[in-house]
């Protein structure tokens, strides 16, 4: 299915860019793909993705995820 081609690639981006995430926060060209993650994981039912919804929840803000 292409969703889960879009969902691996956007998860790629965040992983290619974790170090720079760790060190100096989310970069605002990112915003949309973590927006995308968001929304996108619950209905997904990926436990994985679930994980990196967390992680970007915490890493954004609550407000960011709602």
């Amino acid at each position: 299915m292409p969703c889960y081609d879009i969902a691996s690639t956007m998860c790629d981006q965040v992983g290619g860019r974790a170090d720079y995430i760790e060190k100096f926060g989310a970069p605002p060209d990112m915003t949309q793909t973590f927006a995308t993650l968001i929304h996108i994981a619950p209905k997904m039912g990926i436990d994985e993705l679930m994980e990196v919804r967390k992680q970007l929840t915490v890493l954004l803000g609550k407000e960011f995820a709602l």
